[in-house]
């Protein structure tokens, strides 16, 4: 089960977005600061994460239907 939703094309993606970590893995240009609920997935940035929820998208991840999102921000403690 575990490889049930793994295609071609998202291995390809997950491949892409590891060589733009942290990076939007839609627009790849604005830094990633957006938690889908209710999969969790941090993948988008904000304006990304409006457009997929405005259209009825599903995650770019896990496909799962996006409820709402969630703006986030990182802190640098060093």
């Amino acid at each position: 089960m575990a490889n049930t939703f793994h295609s071609q094309a998202s291995s390809s993606l997950i491949r892409s977005t590891i060589s733009n970590e942290g990076f939007c893995i839609i627009c790849t240009e604005a830094k990633i600061d957006t938690v889908f609920y209710e999969c969790g997935h941090m993948a988008t940035c904000y304006v990304c994460s409006m457009n997929l929820k405005e259209k009825n998208h599903n995650c770019p991840v896990c496909r799962a239907p996006i409820k709402d999102f969630i703006r986030a921000y990182k802190t640098n403690l060093n």
